[in-house]
Formats: C-alpha cells, sequence, structure tokens
C-alpha cells in the first residue's frame, strides 16, 4: 500500500515537472516572465524575475558567491534563508538553474 502511494506521488510529481519544463520552455523567449519550480516534496515554487536591485541588495549583504545566490533565490522566490539552508541541494540547484536562464 504504501509501495503504491509512493509510486503514485512520484508520477504525479513527474508529470507536474513535465508540465512546468513544457511552460518554462514556451517562456524561455520571455526572459520577464515568472517561472515555476516543482520541489521533490511536490511543492511549486514561484520565481519572479530579478531586477537589478536584487542583485545590488545581494552582493551588498552578502559574504561569499554562495551567499549572494541564497539571498538572491530568497528575495525572487520568498523562501527565507533558513528554508533554503534546509532544502534539499537538488531541489536548490533547481532554483539555482531556474534563476541562471533569466541570465541567458
Amino acid at each position: 500500500m504504501l509501495e503504491d502511494r509512493n509510486a503514485l506521488k512520484e508520477e504525479l510529481r513527474a508529470e507536474i515537472e513535465a508540465e512546468l519544463k513544457a511552460e518554462n520552455a514556451e517562456d524561455a523567449a520571455n526572459k520577464t516572465t515568472q517561472k515555476n519550480i516543482a520541489l521533490m516534496d511536490g511543492r511549486i515554487i514561484t520565481m519572479r524575475p530579478p531586477k537589478l536591485l536584487d542583485l545590488r541588495i545581494a552582493s551588498n549583504n552578502a559574504k561569499d558567491e554562495v551567499d549572494q545566490t541564497v539571498t538572491l533565490i530568497s528575495n525572487l522566490t520568498g523562501i527565507t534563508k533558513k528554508e533554503l539552508d534546509n532544502m534539499l541541494l537538488i531541489d536548490f540547484q533547481k532554483l539555482q538553474k531556474a534563476f541562471e536562464s533569466f541570465l541567458s
């Protein structure tokens, strides 16, 4: 029963990720569109496009590049730095990738 439930949960997560990937692909040409990121726990996080002010705030308050990235992602998603610190690395990497997609 638990295996069936986990399999269903994984299948739903994969479907949501596929839908979000297709959605984000459509928006790839438009760097001013917010992005939706599916996390491993099933949450969907919305990231708004960065502004120069976001970079300035993160640069002024950061000790190093990692801290700057955490500050930027926190500001763009509304997720606290403490939540990001406790996030699975694979999920943080998804958020990093979404952030970087605004820049390339």
